[in-house]
C-alpha cells in the first residue's frame, strides 16, 4: 500500500487506531478483573470510550477537530498507567511493551499537534 492511499484513508486509520486501543484497554481491564484488582473499573470504562471515540468519530471530529489528537494524548495516558500497574503487582516484560505503547501514542500525537506529517516529501513513491 502506498503513502497516497494511506493519506487517502486516513479518517479510516484513525478510527481502527482508536478501535485498537479500545480492545486492548478492555482486555487489559478483563486482566485485572480476574485478579481482582479494582482498577479494572477505570479501564474498562476508558477502553468503552475510546470505542465510542472510534465509532462515532466522523460526527465528533466535525464539531471538535481537536478531539482525535486529544485521544491520542488520553491512550498514551492509560498505556502509561496500565503499564505502572503492571509493574506494581510485579510483571517484569509486558508493562515495557505498555510503555513502548504510550511513548509511541504521545510521540505521533505531539507530530499531529505540530501537524508534521509522513507523508512530506514521499507523495512520488
Amino acid at each position: 500500500m502506498s503513502l497516497h492511499k494511506l493519506k487517502k484513508n486516513k479518517s479510516k486509520i484513525e478510527k481502527f487506531s482508536h478501535i485498537i486501543s479500545g480492545i486492548i484497554v478492555l482486555l487489559s481491564a478483563f486482566d485485572k478483573y480476574e485478579s481482582q484488582n479494582p482498577n479494572y473499573i477505570f479501564f474498562a470504562l476508558a477502553g468503552l470510550i475510546f470505542i465510542q471515540v472510534a465509532i462515532f468519530n466522523d460526527k465528533i471530529s466535525k464539531k471538535f477537530p481537536w478531539i482525535n489528537n486529544t485521544f491520542i494524548f488520553l491512550e498514551g495516558l492509560v498505556s502509561i498507567l496500565i503499564a505502572w500497574d503492571y509493574f506494581k503487582i510485579g510483571k517484569k516484560a509486558l508493562p515495557f511493551t505498555y510503555l513502548f505503547a504510550g511513548l509511541i501514542q504521545f510521540i505521533v500525537g505531539y507530530l499531529k499537534m505540530k501537524k508534521i506529517s509522513i507523508f512530506k516529501n514521499r507523495m512520488n513513491d
